[in-house]
C-alpha cells in the first residue's frame, strides 16, 4: 500500500520495537501493519511541518493564511528527491500554487523545478474528494485533521488517509478517529474504512504521570486512529493502556532507553500483573519508611 515508507529515514530513525503479545485474538501482523502505517505518517508530518516552519519564516501573516489553504502531497522521484508540492483543482485541471524540495537536514527550498502534473492532478483530486466525503461523516464536528496521500504503484490508484491533528499538550480533548479512502486515478472513490464514535472520541486530559486509560469494549483490538493518537502523545503520559473486548494493549518506553514497545495482553493477566506491581509498591515504600524511622 505505502510504496514511500524508506522516507522515514530521510529525517531520522523513528524509534518502534518490537509488539510482545500474550493476548487472545489479537492479529499481530494487522496491528503491525498500523504501526508502520504510523511510521509513515510520522514521516509524513516531519516533512509537512518542516516546509511549513520554513514558509512562515520567509513571508507575512496573510500569504502564510494563503499557503495553508491548498492541499498539499509529497512524492519521492526516481532519484529520490522529495517534491512537497500545493495546489487546487480549478475547471477539472491542477493549479500549482507552490513547490517546494525537502532535503536532508531540515533544508527546505523553493523550485521552479517541473513537476509530475499527471500525479499532482489525482492526487489532488483524491485529497478534495476525501475532504468533501469526511466532512460528511462528522457533520459539524469541528476537527482539525492530518491529510495523508500515495500513488499506489501497478494501478495507479490513491490512498487518502485523514488522521486527528496533534493538539497542544494544554488542550482538553482530541480524537481518536480514523478515516481512510482508496481512489482511482481520476478521483472516483473505489473502497472506504472509518472509525469515527463522538461518545469515544473525545478524552479530558489527565496528568502527565498518570497511565491514560481508553475503552475499546466492542472491538477485537486497536484501530489504526487510536495507535496514531497514543503515538503522537506518547511524552505525555506514564503508559498508555487500551482495553478492547479481551485485551489490553499497552505502550511502554524501555528502560534507560529512547525505544518503545506495543504489549498485548489478556485483560485478567493484565489486571493480576498491575495488582502483583502495586503490591510491590506498597511493600517498596513500607521497607524505605521502616529503614528512614532508623537512621532517625
Amino acid at each position: 500500500m505505502i510504496n514511500e515508507l524508506k522516507f522515514k529515514l530521510l529525517f531520522g530513525l523513528l524509534i518502534f520495537r518490537a509488539t510482545i503479545s500474550y493476548a487472545q485474538n489479537i492479529d499481530t501482523a494487522s496491528f503491525n501493519q498500523k504501526t508502520e502505517l504510523v511510521k509513515w505518517f510520522c514521516a509524513y508530518d516531519e516533512v509537512s511541518e518542516t516546509v511549513d516552519r520554513y514558509v512562515g519564516r520567509k513571508v507575512g501573516t496573510q500569504e502564510y493564511i494563503e499557503f495553508k489553504k491548498h492541499k498539499r502531497f509529497y512524492y519521492i522521484d526516481s532519484t529520490d528527491k522529495c517534491h512537497f508540492i500545493l495546489g487546487d483543482i480549478e475547471n477539472n485541471r491542477f493549479k500549482l500554487f507552490k513547490h517546494y524540495l525537502a532535503l536532508e537536514s531540515y533544508v527546505v527550498k523553493e523550485t521552479d523545478e517541473a513537476i509530475d502534473t499527471v500525479l499532482a492532478k489525482s492526487m489532488i483530486l483524491a485529497l478534495t474528494e476525501a475532504d468533501k466525503l469526511t466532512s460528511k461523516h462528522i457533520g459539524v464536528d469541528s476537527i482539525k485533521f492530518n491529510q495523508y496521500a500515495t500513488k499506489n504503484r501497478g494501478n495507479n490508484s490513491i490512498d487518502v488517509f485523514f488522521l486527528p491533528a496533534s493538539v497542544r499538550e494544554n488542550d482538553h480533548k482530541y480524537y481518536t478517529c480514523h478515516f481512510h479512502y482508496l481512489f482511482d486515478s481520476t478521483g472516483n472513490l473505489l473502497r472506504e474504512e472509518f472509525f469515527y464514535k463522538k461518545s469515544h472520541d473525545i478524552y479530558c486530559q489527565m496528568k502527565r504521570s498518570d497511565a491514560f486509560k481508553l475503552a475499546y469494549i466492542e472491538l477485537e483490538q486497536p484501530t489504526l486512529g487510536v495507535i496514531y493518537s497514543i503515538w503522537e502523545k506518547r511524552a505525555w503520559y506514564y503508559d498508555f493502556e487500551v482495553y478492547t473486548k479481551n485485551n489490553v494493549t499497552v505502550l511502554r518506553k524501555h528502560k534507560n532507553s529512547p525505544h518503545y514497545f506495543w504489549e498485548h495482553m489478556n485483560i485478567k493477566d493484565y489486571e493480576k500483573e498491575q495488582r502483583k506491581k502495586l503490591k510491590r509498591r506498597k511493600r517498596r515504600k513500607r521497607q524505605r519508611e521502616r529503614f528512614e524511622k532508623r537512621i532517625e
